[in-house]
């Protein structure tokens, strides 16, 4: 009879340990979360994993759980590694996978974990989950059951804000509506500004006083032009350019005097946007040569034409 009751109770022991090892003693609540609402293609994320326990933790680990046609793990790192044995990440097993133990067990409340994920270049848009999958022992080497919370971003298309489908490209036409620039009408106002006269000086010469003593003549005078130019100023202040055109008309051919301007046209520019006292102006330079026969009241004639001169 002694021999049942001991194996009746080492049975009792076994199914005691064996329910130890299935239920949990405690239960924690795991975070996920992330300052970032919204992401495109390229960018890094990184997010935070918080735990919640009553109950000291002993060891705890991780599973990343994400969309892989939308992301591609970067990196992970345990935030309470110093108070760690040996804290583990392998980025190469599964989408990522963190195990380690506490040298002090005790209950958490805070932050532990990290990982961060990059944006593919042609990811799935509109809004993904990212999780993980808890693994967490208490002291006594019994399963924490482990509650997780996770988050979520929206993945947006950089071309189309906010859109969840890949850029479209089409053509826009647009339109310039033209009105035409109202011109101002051509105002002529020119002036023109001559000597107070306009009149050649010649004097013919002298012989002199017959000198009987030295044969020759005192006094003589050789016969020269005294002043031979006249000036006439033209000044264009107009709104637009003008062409001064001289003709010197000789009045009869036969006082022995020509007269030649120093040049026979100019082209003054527009007064637009320049100062009164700095209009554009020219001077033409009349010039009396030969010799005069006579005196005589007019030698020439001269006439200066204006017209618009193109640009």
């Amino acid at each position: 009879m002694k021999k049942i009751l001991i194996a009746l109770l080492a049975l009792a022991v076994m199914v005691s340990s064996f329910a130890l090892t299935v239920f949990a003693a405690g239960t924690a609540a795991v975070t996920v979360s992330t300052t970032l609402e919204e992401v495109k293609a390229g960018d890094t994320v990184t997010f935070d994993v918080a735990v919640s326990t009553e109950t000291a933790i002993k060891s705890i680990g991780f599973d990343l759980k994400y969309d892989t046609n939308v992301f591609e793990l970067v990196s992970g790192e345990w935030i309470t590694a110093s108070e760690m044995t040996m804290p583990t990440f392998d980025a190469n097993t599964a989408l990522g996978v963190g195990f380690g133990l506490y040298n002090a067990p005790a209950a958490l409340n805070k932050s532990v974990f990290s990982f961060t994920l990059k944006v593919k270049d042609a990811p799935t848009y509109g809004e993904t989950a990212i999780t993980v999958d808890p693994r967490m022992t208490d002291t006594a080497n019994e399963n924490v059951t482990a509650t997780a919370t996770g988050t979520s971003v929206e993945v947006v298309n950089e071309e189309i804000d906010g859109g969840s489908t890949p850029p479209v490209k089409a053509p826009v036409d647009l339109y310039v509506n033209y009105t035409e620039e109202q011109k101002a009408a051509t105002v002529y106002s020119i002036d023109v500004v001559w000597e107070e006269d306009l009149a050649f000086d010649y004097v013919a010469g002298a012989e002199g006083v017959w000198d009987p003593a030295n044969h020759s003549y005192k006094d003589a005078a050789v016969a020269e032009w005294k002043d031979n130019t006249a000036n006439v100023t033209v000044t264009n202040h107009s709104n637009a350019k003008v062409l001064a055109t001289v003709d010197v008309t000789d009045t009869d051919g036969e006082d022995g005097v020509t007269v030649e301007p120093n040049e026979t046209s100019a082209t003054l520019e527009s007064a637009v946007g320049v100062a009164v006292a700095d209009a554009d102006a020219v001077t033409f330079t009349f010039t009396a040569k030969g010799t005069p026969v006579e005196t005589v009241s007019t030698v020439a004639s001269v006439t200066i034409s204006f017209a618009g001169a193109n640009d």
